[in-house]
Order: structure tokens, then C-alpha cells, then sequence
């Protein structure tokens, strides 16, 4: 295992927000402190990698991790769903879904992830939940009747926007592949037909996202294992993301003179803001990007795994600035330039940063997925190896 370098202390304030932020249902908060009856079942995935990574690395009881597990698990039966998939949003304090909220295959696929993760670690009972609800997503039902992508959400009774570009995506194709029931299942057609525009900054040529956000390039290769992994198209998953890195962190220092948040911390990407949350936060070769002086914490946390020599010197300026701690280890967010600091943490956030970590410490996460045959299968069906 790499030096711990205090990571055990931000693993601990991640932790205990997943652990304090459990309301009914098995819901876990979305943030801190604002919103606060605010559930998200994409935090429930992340809160259950979490409580296995707390219990691997002996920051709690592997019994308290374990029953915790369990809650969330147990509760996620009780919640409404559509053809097994997850409304975002919840009431924290009901467990009803909020009226606006959106059914949501990204979000359920996060949840998903988390939910292996903690059945590969814990085994049992935990791993046999984990699995029924993975194994009652109905995937066919995304797929839009007039072009070979999927929607993105439902909401009011419709389904709206595709995947029809390269974001954060990856996951829901290898859990589609990999569906235990085929007939649950979708073939590779559908990672196949996404579009993939090339873009480059100082070097560093990869597949982009519209934005350029870092979290597109971390949620699903934070969890699944890419590296080594080419698909058909020669395309490395984690290279990209690698690269897509050192680019963000290239764009940060050469704009650090006229945005001083840039010149010892770097990630732009979805998080709050001095006007509240934004996912259009990145950086070129992306388009319709926001470069304001906004940075991200965890993106460059996050990063550790794929860029260690870059993510280190920002986590170790992070740690060395008090006003970047809270309860709960880093803020979300800060802007040097206009003075913000985030008031607290994102859930989904922080979940990530904790698996950066994990990953970068000993592969954590990512060899735990690595046994799932549900992981393995779906890479297999699209053709990485």
C-alpha cells in the first residue's frame, strides 16, 4: 500500500457523512448542510462503497459497516421504482420521491455499482440484495424507438435527452451487457452508436465530452477497472481519462495569472458555486465549458489513480489550507477570485474522492468489481479486453 499521506483522516470525514446522513428508507443526504431532507440514490451508491472501504481500511467495525449496508439495501426494496431503475431524488425524511424528480439511469447505475462493491466486499446477505436489485433493472426500457442510443431520464411521464455523446455514460453499457438475465440486457449496438469527438490541449489528445468536466472521465472508471482494457476501436478508457486529466491540470497553470485558484489547486468540474451547483464547469478542448476561478476538490482528488504526481501536489495544498476542511474533510468547492468557499460536501462528491483514494492506496474498488461477474461479463460483451 502507497504512504497514507492522511488519507485515513479524509476517508474518516467521508465516512461520517455517509453514516450521519441516513434518513428514511435507507436514503442517504444528498449534501451538507443545505437541502437538508434531500435524498439521493446515487449517494446511497456511493455511501455503500464507502462503508466498505471504512471497514477495509479499519476506520469502523465491519459489522456496523456491514448492517448499514444492509439498511440502505433493505430500503432501496421499499423505494418506488420503474422497471427496476431509481428516482434521483427523495425526501430524506419520508422516503417519497420528490414530485420533480427524475427517474434516472445514471443515477440507478451508480447505485448499482455501489451496491456490487459492498456485496463483493461483505458476501452473504449483503451480496444477495445487492445482486436482486441489480439483477431487476429491465435495461431495454431506455432504448429510444428511432436511433440506436438510450434516454437519459423520465420525468412527467416522458422520456427525454440520449446518450449520444461521449460523458460519464460507461457504466450503464457494461452493467447492460453484463445483465444476468440476457433478456434484461443490451448487446454492444448501444456503446457502439455514442459519439466520440476527439479533442487535445498541450499534447494530451483523448475522447471529450461536451464540457469537459472531470467527473465524466472518473464515475465510471473510478468503480470498473479499465486499465490495460482496449475495445475494437483501440480505444483505452483509462488512458483517456489519464489524459483528459493532465490536460485539466495543464489548462488550470496556463490560465493560473488571471484565475488564482488555478495556481496550486486544478479539477474543474460539476460542483457548487458561488450561484449555486453547476455541471457546465471545465475546460478546453471541451465547448460551452465555464473557466471562472471555480474549482472542484475532488476532481482533482479523485484523480490520484490516474495522475498521482499532479493529484498529490493538489491534495497536499488542500490539506494545508484550513479553509478548505469541514466536519466532513474537504469542502466541495472554492474560488479564489471572488472569495467562495462551499459551505460543505456533495454527496456523490465526496463518495467519489473516497474511491479516488481507495483505488490509489491498493486498487480497492476496483479490484473488488473485478470479481463481479456481472462487471466482467459486460466488459467481456463489449469487446474490452
Amino acid at each position: 500500500m502507497k504512504a497514507k499521506e492522511g488519507f485515513l483522516d479524509e476517508l474518516m470525514g467521508g465516512l461520517a457523512f455517509f453514516k450521519e446522513g441516513i434518513g428514511a428508507k435507507g436514503l442517504v443526504r444528498d449534501r451538507w448542510p443545505r437541502q437538508s431532507d434531500l435524498g439521493s440514490i446515487a449517494s446511497d451508491g456511493f455511501a455503500l462503497a464507502s462503508f466498505a472501504i471504512g471497514a477495509h481500511y479499519g476506520l469502523m467495525e465491519k459489522e456496523e459497516a456491514r448492517r448499514l449496508s444492509l439498511q440502505i439495501l433493505e430500503g432501496a426494496f421499499t423505494l418506488e421504482r420503474d422497471h427496476g431503475f431509481f428516482y434521483h431524488f427523495s425526501d430524506l425524511t419520508t422516503g417519497e420521491k420528490k414530485p420533480w424528480a427524475e427517474l434516472s439511469d445514471i443515477d440507478s447505475a451508480l447505485f448499482f455499482l455501489g451496491a456490487l462493491t459492498a456485496g463483493n466486499y461483505f458476501g452473504g446477505e449483503v451480496e444477495g440484495k445487492a445482486h436482486a436489485l441489480v439483477d431487476e433493472a429491465d435495461w431495454p426500457y431506455w432504448v429510444a424507438p428511432d436511433r440506436p442510443q438510450l434516454f437519459m431520464g423520465k420525468a412527467q411521464g416522458r422520456f427525454y435527452a440520449y446518450w449520444q455523446d461521449y460523458a460519464e455514460q460507461l457504466m450503464i453499457y457494461v452493467l447492460a451487457a453484463g445483465a444476468e438475465n440476457p433478456a434484461q440486457g443490451l448487446s454492444d449496438l448501444f456503446y457502439k452508436s455514442f459519439a466520440r469527438p476527439k479533442g487535445s490541449y498541450r499534447g494530451e489528445e483523448f475522447v471529450r465530452s461536451h464540457t469537459n468536466g472531470l467527473f465524466v472521465y472518473l464515475y465510471s472508471q473510478l468503480f470498473i477497472d479499465f486499465r490495460g482494457k482496449k475495445d475494437g476501436a483501440g480505444t483505452d478508457w483509462h488512458e483517456n481519462s489519464r489524459r483528459a486529466i493532465l490536460a485539466d491540470y495543464a489548462y488550470c497553470r496556463d490560465n493560473a495569472k488571471t484565475l488564482p485558484s488555478y495556481a496550486q489547486g486544478w479539477g474543474l468540474s460539476a460542483c457548487d458555486g458561488k450561484e449555486g451547483y453547476s455541471g457546465d464547469y471545465g475546460t478546453l478542448p471541451g465547448v460551452a465549458f465555464v473557466s471562472d476561478g471555480t474549482v472542484a476538490l475532488y476532481a482533482a482528488v479523485s484523480s490520484l489513480p490516474f495522475a498521482e504526481k499532479e493529484a498529490l501536489e493538489a491534495y497536499r495544498y488542500y490539506r494545508a489550507e484550513k479553509s478548505f476542511q469541514c466536519r466532513y474533510g474537504f469542502i466541495d468547492s472554492y474560488n479564489l477570485g471572488n472569495g467562495f468557499r462551499a459551505d460543505g460536501v456533495i454527496g456523490i462528491d465526496k463518495g467519489a474522492e473516497m474511491i479516488g483514494m481507495a483505488d490509489y492506496l491498493d486498487g480497492f474498488v476496483w479490484g473488488l468489481l473485478t470479481k463481479e461477474r456481472r462487471i466482467a461479463r459486460g466488459l467481456a460483451a463489449l469487446g474490452l479486453k
